[in-house]
C-alpha cells in the first residue's frame, strides 16, 4: 500500500489508487472512496484508511 493521501496544496484533487493511511501534516482532508463513502483525516493526525477501497479524489480543507 504505502505511503497515504495528504501531501499537496489545498483544494480537490483525483486519485485512483489503494490506501491504508492517511497523514495530514498540514490541513485536514476527506478522502473520497468509489463507493460515496468518505473519511477525515484530522490536521496533525495520522489515521487508517479503508485499504480494500478505491480511492477517487481527495479535498484538502483550507481554513
Amino acid at each position: 500500500m504505502g505511503h497515504g493521501p495528504g501531501h499537496g496544496r489545498g483544494g480537490h484533487g483525483p486519485i485512483k489508487d489503494h490506501y491504508d493511511y492517511g497523514d495530514a501534516n498540514g490541513y485536514s482532508f476527506d478522502v473520497l472512496y468509489a463507493d460515496g463513502r468518505w473519511d477525515r483525516v484530522e490536521r496533525g493526525t495520522s489515521r487508517p484508511l479503508d485499504p480494500n477501497n478505491l480511492v477517487t479524489g481527495v479535498n484538502v480543507l483550507c481554513p
